[in-house]
């Protein structure tokens, strides 16, 4: 049910709608949502490190995954299709353990312009379904991609796993 936060929940689901900046050069990735608390994550690749602002707190976590740019060459590509019906976008779809290692799923992009359309990602508990819409160029706030200084002091993994993949009590 939605409610006025913008987070909607299911018996043991929640949906979260979010931003997500790249910066390939720089090989950042910065992510906001906003809901019951605003959640700020920063993927740095060049580091190897994820942070997590919440509620006042940062913590960091190892991001030990390359940035997804387009297709890798050894990706296997499990099938493809069109979407949005005969004059719609071709898809083209592959297994998420070739562009991040170790994660069971699949991941989506168009054929046409190689842009994300969406993931999965299957844990023995969870599962995190991630779509893409409207899509622009360029990056209007730079600043979504700073952390505090000096950064996050703080390393507590499940801390930050509840809070991004754990279906919310509210």
């Amino acid at each position: 049910m939605p409610r006025d936060d913008g987070v909607v929940r299911g018996e043991n689901w929640t949906q979260l709608s979010g931003i997500r900046s790249y910066d390939f050069d720089k090989e950042k990735i910065a992510e906001v949502f906003i809901g019951h608390y605003v959640i700020r994550v920063v993927k740095d690749y060049n580091k190897g490190v994820m942070y997590t602002m919440v509620a006042g707190q940062c913590f960091t976590t190892p991001w030990p995954y390359p940035i997804v740019n387009c297709i890798p060459d050894n990706a296997t590509m499990i099938g493809n299709f069109e979407v949005g019906g005969p004059d719609g976008l071709m898809v083209e779809q592959y297994h998420l353990n070739d562009f991040l290692p170790g994660l069971k799923g699949y991941i989506q992009f168009s054929r046409a312009g190689c842009l994300p359309v969406s993931q999965a990602q299957f844990t023995d508990t969870h599962v995190t379904k991630v779509g893409v819409a409207n899509i622009t160029v360029g990056i209007k706030d730079p600043n979504v991609f700073d952390v505090p200084s000096p950064p996050c002091p703080m390393d507590v993994d499940s801390v930050v796993n509840q809070l991004l993949i754990k279906p919310a009590d509210f």
